[in-house]
């Protein structure tokens, strides 16, 4: 999974997720979030999953600061190990959204391969 988030991040800065076809949705604690994300990712955290998904657009976009993910639209969760991320695509599936996926390794195997990629691999 890391090398298809890979594949979908490659440049945040040059072409947004939203963009790209995709929402990342990282679902830690704020405290979590602070001491690093993955890129492009937005975070709502797993005890706000469900009533997020279930606001109209506008609600959603006031409460988070960015556009809620259609329905049909790719959204991929993550949180430190994957327990919690497995948590809201159920939750995200639950409420009608059709294409989701749980990047199981989450933040531990992203963290671990970018260090791993400082030594000449490039970005995570």
């Amino acid at each position: 999974m890391h090398e298809q988030l890979r594949g979908l991040i490659q440049d945040p800065a040059a072409e947004p997720a939203a963009a790209a076809g995709y929402t990342l949705i990282d679902v830690r604690q704020p405290e979590e979030w602070a001491h690093g994300t993955i890129p492009s990712a937005k975070l709502i955290p797993l005890g706000q999953v469900h009533e997020a998904l279930e606001m109209d657009g506008e609600d959603f976009e006031d409460e988070y600061g960015w556009a809620k993910p259609a329905g049909d639209s790719l959204v991929v969760f993550y949180c430190k190990s994957g327990v919690r991320s497995s948590n809201a695509q159920a939750i995200a599936t639950h409420v009608g959204y059709t294409q989701t996926l749980n990047y199981r390794g989450s933040w531990m195997e992203w963290a671990d391969r970018a260090y791993d990629d400082e030594d000449g691999g490039g970005p995570p």
